[in-house]
């Protein structure tokens, strides 16, 4: 069975402390797969660095997150 967390913001500043530890937690107990979605291009590098330390485990799903769009997004 292959576990996968679907959702996961690995990157921002909450997991700085111990993203590394908890990363390795979470592959040895089976989830062998983080599907990373963005929240704004603020964000890529450090999404890059994290794809590029676990590259067989981290998918980057590149975007912008519905939660920050800000209304002038849309307006002509």
């Amino acid at each position: 069975m292959i576990l996968t967390d679907t959702h996961s913001h690995l990157y921002s500043e909450e997991f700085d402390l111990d993203r590394n530890e908890m990363m390795q937690r979470a592959i040895n107990t089976g989830v062998s797969r983080f599907f990373i979605p963005s929240i704004d291009s603020s964000y890529t590098q450090k999404m890059y660095d994290l794809e590029r330390q676990f590259s067989s485990n981290v998918f980057l799903m590149m975007g912008l997150h519905p939660c920050y769009v800000k209304p002038e997004t849309f307006e002509n």
